[in-house]
């Protein structure tokens, strides 16, 4: 045994071997391998070697000593904050203060519960040993990053599922097998603790997303889930093009929006795989037509108040509303009833964490809260674009009449998808925004008009839309500037 862990045999023994081991994977070797136990980046605390035992172990008499297994003081958060006083590298540890503050430490509920390694004694809720072990603990890949217990998802989900002690069951929506998911799950090792902000790091040769790739649970609160995780900030140009990209680190202050942990993965500031879209540049507010993300939307005609006044959820939005990926993109036990995820007091994990439809040719697999039909043909149910009801009137497509209407400018949506087997898809095929349309020439209309590829051009040019006329083939039908 090297000199600077040999300082007591007995006292080494208690420490490698104690109640806060993980797995028969602790020990000497682990310890020397972990950023505690490194001999020159090590603790250094005192005058002894770097990374050695008597750096937390100072009593020469385990027996004797005033504190349990020899410590300087007490086995609790005080011992670890003597050292982690400040801010970690990459921001994800913020300081003691930002800890004390988070929900892991206020809500008196965090307390590792076993089985390996054993369950934390009463009284110890919210210390930093529910999650991490000291002395480090190794797997069949090696060392466990960060002086985790268990790796990457494993770690948080032991709480976070149906057995608690969490409140919320997230075990149950990211294991959700055959259902859209984020692959949390299904890809391991991809993601690294410091991964930073960098580009490749979430592209497409590198697709992963671990709970920490969203959430950071040294910072994060009940009232702010996504609180002190990176992000990237954007600021738009133009319609339709690709917005200034910002990284901010986990420790760069400022209110942290929900689309900005989202662009981390889905905008162009990384490498997006093949066919994936560009959400930053979809959802810019300057754009034609857009869902209103990063900010109000721009239709405030009677006839969308209207549309929104008669959704099926509640609270009802207004034309001014802004809306966050979430209130699309959660797991289908989340209530339709509801609009937004702000609004939601319930059990159900909010988030788009998975438990959405299967992937299908017939619904979306976005992970989205409610049903979304993607092709067209079939008997209409309302319930096959319960996504679109949770906000929008059900009123104007289960009708066969051609009349004005007060809550649409398109008095033909009840014949299009009632009685012709139209789906919403088909003219709205870029619902984040309209600079992601599948027909160029689209890419310029209002209301998200947007055809998709079954909507073909006459003569074969694109099909097009003015306002208040169609000029394109559809369900069988050529319509010549067809006005309505």
């Amino acid at each position: 045994m090297p000199s600077h862990v040999s300082r007591s045999l007995s006292l080494c023994a208690l420490m490698l071997v104690g109640p806060a081991v993980a797995s028969a994977g602790e020990g000497e070797g682990v310890y020397m391998s972990t950023a505690h136990g490194d001999a020159v980046t090590g603790v250094n605390r005192t005058s002894g070697p770097v990374g050695a035992c008597v750096q937390c172990h100072t009593a020469p008499d385990v027996t004797g000593s005033t504190f349990p297994l020899g410590l300087f003081t007490t086995n609790d958060n005080a011992l670890c904050f003597d050292c982690h006083n400040g801010a970690g590298p990459q921001g994800i540890f913020q300081g003691p203060g930002a800890y004390l503050m988070t929900a892991h430490w206020t809500s008196g509920l965090m307390l590792w519960p076993g089985p390996l390694p054993p369950p934390r004694p009463a009284g110890s809720q919210g210390l930093c040993l529910n999650c991490h072990t000291p002395h480090g603990a190794q797997d069949a890949l090696g060392l466990v990053p960060v002086l985790g217990y268990v790796r990457e998802e494993a770690l948080c989900l032991a709480c976070h599922d149906a057995n608690g002690p969490s409140v919320v069951d997230v075990a149950q929506q990211v294991n959700a097998a055959g259902l859209a998911r984020h692959p949390v799950v299904t890809v391991a090792g991809a993601h690294a603790a410091d991964e930073g902000l960098d580009p490749a790091a979430f592209g497409a040769l590198n697709r992963h997303a671990e709970c920490a790739d969203c959430h950071n649970p040294h910072a994060a609160r009940a009232s702010d889930v996504l609180g002190g995780v990176s992000r990237i900030s954007v600021s738009n140009g133009a319609g339709g093009t690709v917005p200034a990209y910002t990284p901010r680190a986990a420790d760069v202050g400022g209110v942290v929006f929900e689309f900005e942990v989202c662009f981390k993965c889905h905008s162009s500031w990384t490498n997006l795989p093949a066919g994936a879209r560009d959400l930053a540049t979809e959802t810019n507010p300057n754009n034609a037509s857009f869902h209103p993300v990063q900010g109000p939307g721009t239709n405030m005609t009677s006839q969308m108040a209207a549309s929104l006044a008669g959704g099926l959820g509640t609270p009802h939005l207004t034309t001014g509303a802004i809306i966050t990926c979430s209130d699309c993109h959660g797991g289908q036990a989340l209530p339709t009833t509801v609009t937004t995820v702000s609004s939601y007091t319930g059990a159900v994990p909010t988030g788009p964490h998975g438990d959405g439809d299967a992937p299908t040719a017939a619904y979306s697999s976005a992970i989205l809260r409610g049903r979304y039909r993607l092709n067209a043909g079939g008997q209409y149910s309302s319930t096959d674009y319960e996504l679109c009801f949770t906000c929008h009137s059900p009123a104007p497509f289960n009708t066969s009449s051609t009349s004005s209407r007060s809550d649409t400018r398109f008095r033909y949506h009840g014949r299009h998808v009632r009685d012709w087997g139209a789906g919403c898809n088909d003219c709205h095929n870029s619902l984040h925004g309209s600079a992601g349309a599948f027909y160029p020439s689209n890419r310029q209309y209002a209301r998200l008009v947007a055809f998709s590829s079954i909507v073909q051009g006459r003569s074969s040019l694109e099909p097009t839309w003015s306002g208040s006329s169609c000029n394109l083939r559809c369900h069988g039908e050529s319509h010549a500037n067809e006005s309505y």
